[in-house]
């Protein structure tokens, strides 16, 4: 099985470099890494291409779409069986990795705080939103008519 690990960057040149020196020290080196500069104006740019791996996928957009756009350009790359999200501004601890692709295979949830095997209750809760893995060979997602409103 194999983990696909996308990492949307935009104007993050402070935080970067350590986000995927982390991942490299939490024993992600034998997953697929998807670096996304998402049109970075700050020198993201510049440290990318120094610090990422060889063995990475490195996209360079030169327009700022987004995150949602730039996660979509990786998915279409991803080979992996699972796909994990990594942001680059150290919100999330890429230390927590492996434990998450652990707790998705096993289903339920981890709580972010405690680190316990507790559910996660909510889905539209931030605790959720943080330990999303998914199985890339799951239905797509449902499209809503813009005019429907979800409130989470």
């Amino acid at each position: 099985m194999q983990l696909s690990v996308i990492v949307p960057v935009f104007n993050e040149r402070d935080t970067v470099a350590q986000v995927l020196e982390r991942m490299s020290e939490s024993g992600c080196n034998e997953c697929e890494w998807i670096v996304v500069d998402d049109g970075s104006t700050d020198g993201t740019t510049e440290v990318l291409k120094q610090c990422v791996p060889a063995s990475a996928k490195l996209l360079l957009k030169t327009k700022n779409d987004g995150k949602s756009a730039a996660v979509r350009s990786a998915l279409e790359l991803a080979a992996g069986d699972w796909v994990i999200v990594q942001d680059a501004d150290l919100e999330y601890d890429p230390a927590d990795i492996r434990k998450l692709l652990k707790r998705g295979i096993e289903g339920g949830g981890m709580d972010k705080e405690s680190d316990s095997d507790s559910e996660v209750k909510d889905p539209c809760s931030e605790e959720a939103a943080s330990v999303l893995v998914s199985e890339k060979n799951t239905p797509p997602a449902p499209h809503f008519n813009k005019d429907v409103s979800i409130e989470c």
